[in-house]
């Protein structure tokens, strides 16, 4: 949680005045994130291109937003929030 604030530029006590859980932070971000692959994978579809040329695309897309905004911390944020949950 207090990677998250920094990065954020608050304090895990400031971050809970805009989100009532860590699952609340996990949910918006997944749906920010799921909002954004679903506009961008809707650009692709109306592209005239053949579909193995837009499945491409779409993996292109889907590995450029692990590897360039992420760096894959925030997956791995995610899995291990969901993994505490379970437990």
């Amino acid at each position: 949680m207090h990677n998250i604030a920094e990065k954020a530029g608050h304090s895990v006590p400031g971050m809970f005045h805009y989100f009532s859980s860590k699952e609340m932070i996990l949910y918006e971000t997944m749906t920010i994130f799921a909002d954004n692959a679903y506009k961008k994978i809707m650009e692709i579809y109306n592209v005239d291109i053949d579909r193995m040329e837009k499945l491409g695309e779409i993996c292109k897309f889907y590995v450029e937003q692990y590897v360039e905004r992420t760096s894959g911390e925030v997956f791995l944020r995610g899995i291990l929030a969901l993994k505490c949950i379970d437990e």
